[in-house]
C-alpha cells in the first residue's frame, strides 16, 4: 500500500499563495531530517487534476492504478501488446482467407466498435480484454490495408 510521511502540510506550510506553499515545502525537505519522521499508510490517493490540458479522468484515476495495484498498468500494456502480435500473425491468414479488402474492412469496423466499447468498460479486467481486442484489430487493419496498397502501387522503378 502507499506511505507517506506524517506531515501536516496545512500547519507547516500555509496556503496563502501557491508557490509560497511550494517553496515552504522545498526548503522544507532541503533541510528536514526525514529519519525523524513518522511513515503512516495514505488514507486515499489525490491526483492532480488541475494540469493542461485538464485530464481530470484517466485509467489511472478510474481504476486507481497506484501503489499497490501500479503493476497492473504493466499487465495492461503486455495485453495491448499479445494484441498486436496476434493481429499481425492472425492478419495474413485473414488476409489470405477473405481477401485485402475484406480484411481491412473487417478490421476498421472491429476497430471502431472495440474502441467505442472501451469508453464504457467499467472493469479493470473488462478494459484488459478490450484493449487487447482493440490491438488485435488495429493490426489486422493496418497490416491488410498496407498490404493491398503496395499490391496496387506495384513495383516502381
Amino acid at each position: 500500500s502507499c506511505q507517506m510521511y506524517d506531515i501536516s502540510w496545512s500547519e507547516l506550510c500555509p496556503m496563502n499563495e501557491e508557490n509560497e506553499a511550494l517553496q515552504c515545502a522545498e526548503n522544507y525537505f532541503k533541510t528536514a531530517d526525514l529519519s525523524e519522521l513518522e511513515i503512516i499508510t495514505c488514507e486515499r490517493n489525490v491526483f492532480d487534476t488541475t494540469t493542461e490540458p485538464g485530464f481530470t479522468n484517466t485509467v489511472t484515476t478510474e481504476f486507481n492504478l497506484v501503489c499497490d495495484r501500479a503493476h497492473v498498468n504493466s499487465i495492461l500494456t503486455s495485453c495491448f501488446m499479445a494484441g498486436m502480435f496476434l493481429g499481425v500473425v492472425l492478419g495474413g491468414l485473414i488476409m489470405d482467407r477473405f481477401g485485402r479488402k475484406l480484411a481491412c474492412l473487417i478490421g476498421q469496423i472491429g476497430s471502431v466498435v472495440i474502441n467505442l466499447a472501451i469508453a464504457f468498460s467499467n472493469g479493470i479486467w473488462v478494459y484488459a480484454a478490450l484493449r487487447f481486442c482493440a490491438a488485435f484489430f488495429s493490426m489486422v487493419q493496418a497490416t491488410s490495408c498496407f498490404v493491398y496498397c503496395v499490391e496496387i502501387i506495384g513495383k516502381s522503378i
